[in-house]
Parts: structure tokens; sequence; C-alpha cells
């Protein structure tokens, strides 16, 4: 938690205000809570008249403040010398009275609203220190969140695997210095709120199928399965592990009696599962089902995890870019990135470390079969969140072919990536067990400080 708490602040101050992936809209948000005291959760369709995008006051910090000259822009860097500051002094005493308030309408304020009423706290405490202080201030919120994905990663490891420190000590390390992880905390954004809400889910979860139904471990399920509803949109793909984590506690611990019960629930189960998948195709088809649709959805989802099979439209964008370039790189506005070298490199260890946690999982067939219903609970946590992200790319990509899927969507996934790493080594012989777990330990902290590095040298070099 140290560890994780000191790399934190370290990406806040590195990186420069409102030089986040849409940081700009968030903190705009942030500002129309905490300034006009009005929650501009808009879900469905921006207002008729909805104005400038930016109070103000903020549009003067980007613009006068030199911020926006330096976004993506790999050969600009934010204004900072004597001269710069001059001139932001004098534009920023001239604001008008209501300044603060006078915001319309960005992209971000069809979030729901929760992230943005907790981000308001530190804006409002704050309130009578410049802007940049506030941005600063909100970013430091974001640290208790990151705290409850070390935490409920710590503890997830350690219900599945029991007292083995080392290996709870390997996982939550190589989540609590996760690269992604730590630059999405040094911004104003959900991502990482979300991330804390299923670190703290996926772990009440497998407390309920495991040790049995309670009604405050249903009621943390319940609570927090609608937090995650109301911080991010696509944090509706909880209900998924949820519902199945509830309905499996209740099949292990309180069986129906009846087969012809057990048999009514099995097929209500599949008859959700099939409704919810059509759903979403339906919606990821933009309420268009066709053939060709289905055939190209098809194919999005073929290329995205396996080769162009030749007959295929071809597509560039696949699982390595989510789960290798964009999740380890692609901080600030996504432009500072390690080589392809370094890709190509993570890519085969991660290939690595999956195959070696396939081979725990074999040699630990026994536990699985046993516990199968918490593996159960994983798998649905994984693929319905991916199902959610892909239905909205590919209606997206029906839009303005644009993938939308980028690394920092992983976050909420992230204990589930410490339980694979605490897999890969768990099998091994305890002597090289400890070995491997140092030399990931060692690469974990290595890629931190190169991934920190690389933001320092892209602003301030």
């Amino acid at each position: 938690m140290l560890a994780a708490v000191i790399a934190a602040v370290a990406w806040i101050c590195v990186l420069p205000p409102i030089q986040g992936p849409d940081e700009d809209s968030h903190f705009a948000y942030v500002q129309k809570i905490g300034a006009a005291h009005e929650i501009p959760w808009r879900p469905f369709s921006a207002p008729a008249h909805w104005g400038a995008p930016y109070s103000t006051e903020l549009a003067y910090a980007l613009t006068y403040g030199d911020v926006t000259a330096a976004w993506a822009n790999p050969h600009a860097r934010p204004g900072r010398t004597p001269a710069d500051v001059a001139i932001w002094k004098s534009y920023n005493a001239k604001l008008p009275s209501g300044a603060a308030t006078d915001g319309g309408f960005t992209p971000a304020m069809r979030y729901p609203p929760l992230y943005y009423l907790y981000a308001a706290l530190p804006y409002e405490a704050t309130s009578g220190l410049g802007i940049f202080d506030r941005v600063f201030a909100v970013r430091l919120a974001n640290i208790p969140a990151l705290l409850a994905v070390v935490v409920f990663t710590w503890l997830l490891v350690g219900e599945l695997f029991g007292r083995r420190r080392w290996l709870q000590a390997l996982a939550t390390t190589a989540v609590a210095l996760e690269p992604q992880l730590l630059n999405m905390t040094a911004v104003v954004n959900p991502d990482v709120f979300l991330a804390g809400i299923w670190a703290a889910a996926l772990y009440v979860m497998v407390v309920l199928v495991k040790h049995g139904l309670t009604r405050g471990r249903i009621a943390w399920t319940v609570a927090l399965a609608i937090a995650s509803c109301l911080s991010q949109p696509r944090g509706v793909a909880i209900v998924i592990p949820a519902a199945a984590a509830i309905s499996l506690a209740f099949w292990r611990h309180r069986p129906p009696a009846s087969r012809r019960v057990r048999r009514a629930l099995i097929a209500g189960a599949a008859a959700v599962s099939v409704i919810g998948l059509a759903v979403l195709a339906y919606y990821a088809m933009l309420g268009q089902v066709s053939v060709e649709h289905v055939r190209h959805l098809g194919s999005y989802l073929w290329q995205f995890y396996l080769p162009n099979l030749g007959f295929m439209n071809s597509s560039s964008y696949g699982a390595r870019d989510v789960f290798v370039d964009r999740l380890f790189g692609g901080f600030a506005m996504l432009e500072v990135k390690f080589s392809r070298g370094v890709y190509t490199a993570l890519t085969v260890i991660g290939a690595v470390v999956l195959v070696s946690a396939l081979v725990g999982v074999i040699r630990r067939r026994a536990d699985v079969r046993r516990r199968w219903d918490v593996v159960v609970v994983g798998l649905l946590a994984f693929a319905g969140y991916m199902l959610v992200l892909h239905a909205v790319a590919f209606r997206s990509l029906l839009v303005s072919l644009d993938p939308v899927i980028t690394g920092r969507y992983m976050l909420p996934l992230l204990p589930l990536y410490g339980v694979i790493v605490a897999l890969a080594v768990a099998w091994l012989p305890r002597r090289w067990g400890l070995v491997a777990a140092g030399a990931l330990v060692g690469g974990v902290v290595f890629l931190q400080i190169a991934a920190l590095g690389l933001l320092f040298a892209r602003f301030y070099a």
C-alpha cells in the first residue's frame, strides 16, 4: 500500500494538469457539481442549447495556462516558464463573476454521477484555491480507490490460495505497480474508481460462493453492483458475475430438493443468458440485426483474438493492442509509449505466464473441480465484461470506425490478472517459485520506474 501511494503521488506530480485522456471533460463534470451544485447527467442526449462545453475558468486555464498546446503533441511542453506564469496570472485575474459555474455539456456528462459526486468533495474543500490546485486535489482523491484495488487483490488471492503470503505479495505487487493503473490514478477520470469497486466486488463474490449466503454478503454484492452501474456505463457488466455468484451460492449452500426444480432453474438460467446475448447483439448492431451485421460481428470478434483468415475484412486492432500495448503503455494523452520491442517482450512474457498459469490449473484440477463455482464466477466476470466492451466497440465501429477498447478499460479486471500471476508460480517447487516470483516483482518494479521515466522525459526533457 505504501509503495502504491508513493508511486501514485509521483505520477500525479509528474503528469501536468489536464494532460490525461478526456481529463478536461471529466473535470468539467466535477466542476459543474462542485461549483454550480447541480448534477448535469444526461445519459441519452445532450441538452438542446448546451452552450460552450467548458466554464470560462476552465477555458482560460486550458488556453492561457498553455495546456491544450501540449495535448498529444510529443514536441510540445506545458507552459512553466516565468513568462508563461505571468501570462496565466494576468488572464486569471480578469475572470468574471460566475466563471466557474457557466460551463455547458461535455461528453463525460453522459456518465452516471457517482464518481463525480465523490470527486466534488475535494473540489469543494479546495474551492478557495486556483483551478490547477483543485485539479491536483481531485487527482489525490483517486488514491483511496487505488488502495481499494490493492487491498482487495491481496484479500482475493488470500481467499483463493490460503495463507501463502509470498503469493499474495507477488500478485498484489503486480497489480499495485501496473503502469496504466498508476497513470489513471493521476488523472481526473472514473476508471480507477470503477476498478476499486470491481476489486471489492470480486472478493465479496468469491467469499459469498465459498462460505455461503448471509444478508451482509448479499447486501454488499448488490450494493457494489449498483455502485458499479452508477460509476461508468460499462460498469453494468458486473451484473453478470454478481447474479451468477448469488445463484451459485444458493445452489451450493441451499440446493433445491427436487430434481424438477433444479432442471427448471438451469433452464431459466440458460434462457436469461440467451436473452442477454440477444440484447447485447441487438445493441451492438444499432438495432439492425441482419446477416451482414452478424457476419461482420463474427469477423470482428475472430480477428480481435485470432489471425485474419484471408476472406475477412482486414482489422488491425486486436487483443495485443488492448492487453499489452495499451495496458502497459499509452500514458498521458496516449502518446507516451514504450518502443515496439518492449511490447513484444511483454507479449512473450505474458504468454509464458499464461501457459504456466494453465499448467497450475491442470496440476490443481482437483481443487478446480471442487471449487468449480468460484471458477465460473471469475470466468463470467472476465467474459461478461469483455462482451459488454465488444458490444460497445462494434457499435462504435459501425458508426465511426473506432474500436474504442483501450487498455485503461481493463483496470476492473486487474485482480484477476493478479490471480493469474499467482497461479503461474504457485505450482513450482517452493525454491523455484520464490525465484520466479522475485524475478517477476523485479520486472514489475523496473517497468514502473521506466514508465514514470518516460512520462518525465515527455514533459520535462
